[in-house]
């Protein structure tokens, strides 16, 4: 009877996450897009950098808001009473052996393509771009993958403060409002990937809070979800360049998003519910497939005029179905197969 209980319990929440899914679908297709073309590199028109500049206001703020809604929800900031230490080894298994391993592949990978053809961020040798990975320096050639370290971080931190706010939602919002105000309007260093540990937990805790009051929270969702949407428009359009536009539409971003997503004809959407599932493949190595295509495609035509929308449509492609790919190759070797659990 207890096992069918916590059964129970436990597909409760699974079954709420059909929209998470396509959520998560939704950001990464927004995050790819926003990797495609560098500033002041090949192949940038005035019309992809303005949609570039207003995705990051948001994008990443509100994949920290999913991530936090998903560790709430799994009872991840319970992870004190349920074996804390065998739970950071299972995240770090998770988040950084990924992160670790695809920062090396991205050294190796921009050190020998910068022989070819014009490369962000090139590596001038193994070891300094090791470290410039591991202390997130100016030049880190692996900058694109931060969100495993500071999600990782947030797995560690999150349940020691949970029990420190005497598992108060509204203190720990305070926690997370106090980091957020520390990296704005302190010198808060961006090595060792510090500034964005503090400037991203705010967003994270959001997404923990919606998670614990989701049964008043998804009615909210549905009645203010385009409201908030059209005054994130807004606020992109008019103050997306402004210094605290990461925190205002992040934060909008989150009611904005994760309620359009429950709309049914976008809920039952089978490419945002097929880019989530392979969200983890396709944000690892996006950026790795849209270089790849680029010295391809500057090999062999001009990126400019009439070119530029096949341009961007090829890197578009290249970026969400290359992970997939790999993803599914390496699922069907039997001696790689092991690493397939990374990818998903």
């Amino acid at each position: 009877m207890t096992d069918k209980v916590a059964t129970a319990a436990n597909e409760r929440p699974r079954a709420r996450l059909v929209d998470i899914d396509v959520a998560k679908g939704l950001g990464m297709l927004l995050v790819v897009f926003g990797h495609l073309v560098q500033t002041n590199s090949p192949g940038e028109t005035q019309g992809y950098a303005v949609l570039r500049d207003a995705i990051y206001t948001f994008h990443m703020p509100f994949f920290m808001y999913l991530s936090g809604f998903v560790f709430f929800l799994t009872n991840g900031h319970e992870a004190l009473a349920r074996g804390y230490r065998r739970f950071v080894v299972a995240r770090f298994d998770r988040l950084m052996l990924p992160f670790l391993a695809f920062g090396f592949l991205v050294i190796v990978g921009k050190y020998y393509a910068s022989r070819i053809g014009e490369v962000h961020d090139g590596v001038s040798s193994f070891s300094q771009g090791v470290m410039d990975v591991l202390t997130n320096a100016p030049d880190n050639p692996s900058i694109s993958i931060w969100y495993l370290v500071v999600l990782f971080s947030y797995c560690i931190i999150t349940p020691l403060l949970w029990r420190a706010v005497g598992r108060k939602a509204g203190l720990l919002l305070v926690v997370a409002a106090a980091m957020i105000a520390i990296a704005y309007l302190g010198p808060v260093t961006e090595r060792f990937y510090l500034a964005r540990i503090l400037r991203f937990f705010l967003f994270f805790a959001v997404g923990g809070v919606a998670a614990l009051r989701r049964d008043h929270y998804y009615p909210l969702l549905r009645r203010i979800a385009w409201p908030c949407l059209a005054l994130l428009v807004v606020l992109i359009v008019f103050f997306g360049r402004t210094h605290y536009a990461l925190v205002f539409c992040g934060l909008l971003s989150a009611p904005a998003l994760h309620g359009i997503v429950l709309t049914p004809a976008i809920t039952r959407s089978t490419l945002l519910r097929w880019v989530g599932d392979n969200s983890m493949a396709i944000y690892l190595m996006n950026t790795i497939f849209i270089g790849v295509a680029k010295l391809v495609w500057l090999k062999v035509l001009p990126v400019q005029g009439g070119w530029n929308p096949a341009f961007l449509v090829a890197l578009m492609t290249a970026g969400v179905a290359g992970p997939v790919v790999v993803r599914m190759v390496v699922q069907r070797i039997t001696g790689i197969r092991f690493f397939a659990r990374y990818l998903a």
